[in-house]
This record gives structure tokens, sequence and C-alpha cells, in this order.
């Protein structure tokens, strides 16, 4: 694959190569943005009890 076809792909899909924590932290400041306000998001973790 040349530069110029990935950097059309990227211009096209800009979300296509990023991972699911990146795409829930994005998600989770334009939340905050709109309520203008910070907000905390529980999430699963890898804890062992």
């Amino acid at each position: 694959m040349t530069y110029s076809k990935l950097k059309e792909i990227l211009n096209k899909y800009p979300n296509c190569f990023k991972t699911v924590k990146e795409k829930e932290e994005e998600f989770d400041r334009l939340v905050a943005s709109i309520e203008k306000r910070p907000i905390s998001f529980c999430r699963q973790g890898n804890r062992t009890n």
C-alpha cells in the first residue's frame, strides 16, 4: 500500500485505526464538553479478588 493511498483512507475513515480505549476517551471528552463539567465514567477493570 502506498503512502498516498493510506493517507486517503485515513482522511476518509479517521477512526479506522483507533483502539476501543481511544474511541471511549474521545466520547468521554465529547460528553464532558457538552455537559460543561467533568464526568467520571465507571468501567470494568482487570481487578482480581
